[in-house]
């Protein structure tokens, strides 16, 4: 493991969009997917899933939206919870629920890597997976070395960047996943994180905009 790799695990073929329309939507996980843990979500007994994401989720994907699902995990790193248990849970929701991808990055914020957000690297990477760029979606869980350009952001920018796919978007409880999501250029969507995905998934699908979010507060 180094300090600039992604833990990437693959969903089912079968669940990929019958009609995909090129975008993609990026997802939070804890706070959006699942009810979040101040002593976080260790182990598959103590993960709930918000009553609606299933079937926010299939709406999303009916409508051509690849799914990829973009988490700090830092507790591995720090030794509170096993990578093998991270790896279960996230094989657990892959299983229940129409995710295509899931991008963990488990570096402690001390590591300083490229991935974890608000650093857009995991949503570029996703992007590039899913677009197959490089990659090979027969892998079902491996790590890939983040690029350094993947990482590059400039913050101080007065005009937010241009997602490659206008109706690309991040949806988030916490301001790094609207920063990340500004970096990329995607639509931002915050959450409560005590409703989860379901609470903006008509403001998704109607296609708007999205929060407007400057992430360094001019």
């Amino acid at each position: 493991m180094s300090s600039s790799d992604v833990l990437v695990q693959w969903g089912d073929t079968e669940k990929f969009p019958e009609n995909p329309n090129g975008s993609i939507a990026f997802l939070d996980r804890d706070g959006v997917i699942n009810i979040g843990r101040p002593d976080y979500v260790k182990n598959l007994n103590e993960l709930r899933i918000f009553s609606g994401v299933k079937e926010s989720i299939e709406r999303i994907s009916k409508r051509g939206y690849y799914v990829c699902v973009v988490t700090n995990q830092s507790q591995v790193n720090r030794g509170i919870m096993s990578e093998a248990d991270l790896i279960m849970i996230h094989s657990f929701l892959l299983s229940e629920l129409k995710i295509n991808l899931i991008l963990s990055c488990t570096h402690s914020p001390k590591e300083r890597c490229r991935c974890r957000k608000p650093s857009p690297a995991m949503l570029r990477l996703g992007n590039e997976l899913l677009n197959a760029s490089f990659g090979n979606k027969n892998r079902l869980t491996e790590r890939v070395d983040i690029p350094k350009e993947m990482g590059e952001v400039d913050w101080w920018s007065t005009k937010k960047p241009v997602s490659k796919n206008r109706l690309d978007f991040m949806v988030g409880d916490r301001l790094s996943d609207l920063g990340a999501g500004w970096a990329y250029g995607a639509r931002l969507f915050q959450t409560n994180n005590h409703t989860g995905l379901p609470e903006v998934v008509e403001d998704i699908l109607s296609e708007r905009p999205g929060v407007d979010f400057n992430p360094v507060g001019r």
